[in-house]
């Protein structure tokens, strides 16, 4: 699994990447103390789901 974080407009954006999802592009991230909390919703092999 791959993490790529950006700058887009002075706002954070990641890039999320592994060999089941392909890529997924996530804009929501908010942070939590020292940690980024990245929000999205997702396919895996047809099974939908929602990371919060």
């Amino acid at each position: 699994m791959g993490l790529d974080l950006t700058n887009v407009g002075g706002m954070v954006a990641a890039l999320i990447s592994n060999d089941y999802m392909g890529n997924e592009t996530v804009t929501d991230i908010t942070k939590s103390g020292d940690d980024l909390v990245l929000k999205y919703d997702a396919n895996v092999q047809g099974q939908s789901f929602r990371s919060r």
